[in-house]
């Protein structure tokens, strides 16, 4: 083949790919898209829709619910109910109706509606768009499988749909109004309180830390606080009383747990809980009835929570940079290590690299040890504990010889020790995993050392 026809057939084949991407293949894009388009019963997309009317004979009596969006609020219930809707139902009522698709037409021209259950339908939808509104009307159960009669406004045709899209239609006003008790944004909530039975806890969050400010200031069990609030985020209504609630509330004793979320200046929410005999468990958010939320009875357990499950649990505090002496006794045995450059000495002998990488995981460790329970905050005595005589006895210091740092381990009860932190402060349990990293055997010496174990 000659120079020239290679040239000529590159050119065709050239033309012939630009007619492809450019012609062939969009026409053929937008006939599938129109093809699709037009099996929909309902041509919107989701985003479009700027309210719903709904109404069905579902359970029995005539269900009517209307929905309005609002650009700030989102969607908002105008009927039955003045109120918020849940979003999420919502968007689920919307995609349901977008996505509706025909199975096929039965008749062209509608003419006895009531042989199709369309003269009375079974359920009614209007979607309001910006430029123009949807009506669709659904019918009786179809005799082939699972579908059922449907037509729509502007359109002579009796068509068949799944029934599925009828039952996702179903909604209720329980389904579709907002059952989160509590709004929360915990990006912005830097405030909150809890008063139960063990007493009122105020907590802060500075710098993305949450900090105890009431009965006392401490730093607060991070995943203990955060927990929390994920559970109140998630707080979801079984049910509601809105009738005759104003009078069930009136009747009501005095609420079993209170929370009050907010910023540190402005109470955003206050709700307050009720149990209930039958499991479940009364809300009522800024002392108004209306509605009173009916909530799982189990969840009160959950606020339930001490001091001590809300503060910080660790035992110590320390820079573990600043440590440049450790001390371990145990009974009549004494073991002192001392920071020698990046390496630490061991009575006068460095200890080797291993052992001295060893070291810092042990710091590491000491520095997360956490408690498993408050036994006593301000011991009489120490002796019951064993603590009056420790079984070991860890002291670090800092350059200057200063303690910064102290932990005492007293006598076993069952799989825990007794411990405290120093000669000072209250008295815990911790388990004994918890005290691996505390010098066993061999210590952190090259030969062995008895003796640094706990008996």
């Amino acid at each position: 083949m000659g120079y020239r026809s290679t040239v000529i057939l590159a050119v065709l084949a050239l033309l012939l790919g630009l007619y492809l991407a450019y012609v062939e293949l969009p026409a053929q894009r937008t006939q599938q898209e129109e093809e699709i388009f037009s099996e929909r019963v309902l041509n919107f997309e989701p985003p479009e829709v700027e309210g719903i009317w709904l109404r069905h004979q579902g359970g029995g009596d005539p269900t009517e619910i209307v929905l309005h969006h609002d650009p700030q609020e989102g969607w908002q219930m105008t009927r039955p109910l003045d109120t918020d809707a849940d979003q999420e139902e919502v968007g689920r009522l919307i995609r349901t109706l977008s996505t509706m698709r025909q199975e096929r037409v039965v008749e062209e021209s509608s003419g006895d509606l009531a042989v199709y259950g369309l003269d009375q339908p079974e359920v009614t939808v209007l979607v309001k768009l910006k430029d123009h509104e949807e009506h669709l009307w659904i019918g009786h159960p179809a005799p082939i499988g699972s579908t059922v009669y449907a037509r729509k406004a502007g359109d002579d045709r009796v068509m068949i749909i799944r029934e599925f899209y009828k039952t996702g239609l179903l909604k209720n006003l329980k389904d579709l109004r907002r059952k989160e008790v509590f709004r929360l944004d915990a990006r912005k909530i830097t405030a909150w309180e809890l008063t139960n039975g063990y007493g009122t806890f105020k907590m802060n969050r500075e710098h993305e830390t949450w900090w105890l400010k009431e009965p006392r200031i401490s730093l607060a069990d991070q995943k203990a606080v955060q927990g929390l609030l994920s559970e109140l985020r998630s707080l979801k209504a079984r049910d509601f009383l809105d009738e005759g609630a104003s009078g069930v509330y009136h009747g009501l004793p005095e609420p079993s747990v209170q929370v009050t979320v907010g910023d540190q200046s402005v109470v955003w929410s206050r709700v307050a809980f009720y149990p209930r005999e039958d499991e479940t468990a009364y809300a009522v958010v800024d002392e108004n009835p209306h509605p009173i939320y009916v909530i799982p009875g189990d969840f009160l357990a959950r606020l339930d929570q001490d001091l001590f499950a809300l503060q910080d649990k660790h035992l110590l505090e320390f820079d573990a940079a600043a440590v440049r002496e450790i001390e371990v006794v145990s009974g009549e045995n004494r073991m002192v290590l001392h920071r020698s450059g990046e390496g630490w000495d061991l009575e006068g002998q460095s200890v080797p690299i291993p052992r001295a990488h060893e070291i810092g995981l042990w710091l590491e460790k000491l520095q997360d040890m956490q408690a498993s329970r408050l036994v006593v905050q301000k011991p009489v005595s120490l002796t019951p504990y064993g603590l009056d005589l420790p079984r070991v006895k860890i002291t670090l210091r800092d350059l200057e010889q200063r303690s910064v740092a102290e932990l005492w381990i007293g006598r076993k009860e069952e799989d825990r020790y007794y411990a405290r932190p120093g000669s000072r402060g209250p008295v815990y349990l911790v388990s004994d995993q918890s005290l691996d990293p505390i010098p066993r055997g061999s210590g952190f010496s090259a030969e062995p050392v008895q003796g640094f174990h706990i008996p």
